[in-house]
């Protein structure tokens, strides 16, 4: 990965932006405490990282976006290195960079855990990394690392009941388990749980408020796999009238006109 080296001037003119202040010749206002620079919405400034990273195929949106986060809470700014880093590991992947995306993510999930995570997003956010990586694992430490998947979002849910991202990993956890080792069972009630959560449990919250689109999209391929058609056109409609933009969402119409794949 390429280091941004950058000139004083412009470094001085980029923290003074960061911070709501202006450019250098002016008269520097007060600077506002570090917690501020979250309302910099980091879920929407990740998501946009991505997309930047796949069509330039470089990481640099993700360098530029840890910088920005170097100036927030420590606490709230761990959260936000583990969602960066999840999605980081995807460009890699896409990249054909498993090692670089392996590497990525682990980096992520030591973040998440050191010091061991308090609140009910970070346990969420901790599950999702996790059931992440498992396909960096093979044989009984796959088995392992999914039983900890489970364990951490229930330990979300039991930091607050109404947390869509702890039943949506739960979910993805038991629906991507080979049936033959009980999976699939569960799926489906922990999907229409996570629906039936706000986006965050807290009104107006600074927090994540992913996760709800992901459920649309695993519910719909839960259905389609299970060969109820009616149900996951159902929910494939109602998740396109949410989300109009999505291009994920999109590819998944097209998933819809092909059988279901084999589940083992």
């Amino acid at each position: 990965m390429k280091t941004a080296f950058v000139r004083t001037p412009v470094l001085t003119a980029l923290c003074l932006a960061l911070l709501g202040g202006s450019a250098p010749g002016s008269i520097l206002p007060a600077l506002r405490p570090p917690h501020a620079v979250l309302q910099l919405d980091v879920q929407a400034e990740t998501d946009k990282a991505l997309d930047q990273a796949l069509r330039a195929r470089s990481p640099e949106p993700f360098v530029h976006l840890r910088q920005r986060l170097r100036l927030a809470d420590a606490s709230q700014a761990r959260y936000w290195h583990g969602y960066v880093a999840l999605h980081e590991s995807i460009y890699y992947l896409q990249q054909n960079d498993r090692k670089r995306a392996e590497q990525v993510v682990e980096n992520g999930l030591k973040q998440l855990q050191e010091p061991a995570p308090q609140r009910a997003e970070d346990y969420a956010l901790l599950a999702h990394l996790q059931s992440f990586a498992i396909q960096f694992r093979h044989g009984m430490a796959a088995a392992l690392a999914a039983a900890k998947v489970k364990s951490n979002a229930e330990r979300a849910l039991k930091l607050d009941a109404r947390n869509l991202r702890a039943y949506y990993v739960l979910a993805s956890n038991d629906f991507y388990t080979p049936a033959r080792y009980g999976g699939g069972k569960k799926t489906e009630g922990y999907l229409l749980k996570a629906l039936a959560q706000p986006d965050q449990s807290a009104a107006g919250a600074q927090g994540p408020s992913w996760g709800r689109e992901q459920t649309y999209e695993l519910l719909v391929r839960f259905y389609h796999r299970e060969q109820k058609p009616a149900l996951a056109q159902k929910y494939y409609a109602e998740a396109r009238r949410r989300y109009p933009s999505s291009t994920t969402l999109a590819e998944l119409g097209k998933a819809l006109e092909q059988p279901a794949a084999a589940y083992n």
